[in-house]
């Protein structure tokens, strides 16, 4: 088993234990963001996982904290951008930089979104991918915290500086 803690708004925060390989099978599937149902006191609460403290030397997770959600109360949380079409723009000369990971947003818990996926395949050199661009910006059940001019990725020349060897010319002692 793994301590944890689970907390909330106007609710008693709660030490609890979590099976370690029910855990694992969860941080596998939904990384650290989505919505979980947590059975609490013979009752099922949803909660998102708020942090995870992972071992230094020993690998494994050594305690999780849980925030408990409440239907009507909008949370603030971080989701992971997954770019998809890199692999149809980046050449042997171009390469896209992802400048964030990760979007801070407030919404509703029914509103909370698995990932954020952001499609880079029209980027050209010289131009990027903002905050702005993405779906879930148009989205008016969430808020974007991060600023609309913020890049998520651009597509950039990878030039490689070749360092000529100069000559050795130093004289010859006979």
């Amino acid at each position: 088993f793994v301590p944890a803690v689970i907390y909330g708004h106007n609710k008693e925060t709660k030490a609890i234990k979590v099976n370690n390989n029910e855990l694992e099978k969860l941080l596998k599937r939904y990384g650290h963001s989505g919505t979980i149902n947590i059975e609490l006191d013979k009752n099922q609460v949803s909660a998102i996982i708020k942090e995870v403290q992972k071992g230094v030397i020993k690998e494994g997770v050594l305690h999780v904290d849980f925030q408990q959600l409440s239907a009507g109360e909008k949370i603030k949380m971080t989701i992971p951008i997954n770019l998809i079409g890199k692999e149809k723009i980046e050449t042997s000369s171009t390469i896209v930089q992802q400048q964030i990971s990760e979007l801070e947003i407030q919404c509703l818990p029914k509103d909370i979104p698995q990932s954020i996926s952001a499609d880079v395949s029209h980027l050209e050199v010289g131009k990027s991918l903002e905050v702005g661009d993405l779906e879930i910006f148009k989205d008016e059940t969430i808020e974007v915290l991060n600023e609309e001019s913020e890049v998520v990725a651009s597509l950039t020349s990878a030039t490689r500086e070749e360092v000529e060897e100069e000559e050795s010319t130093a004289p010859i002692h006979e």
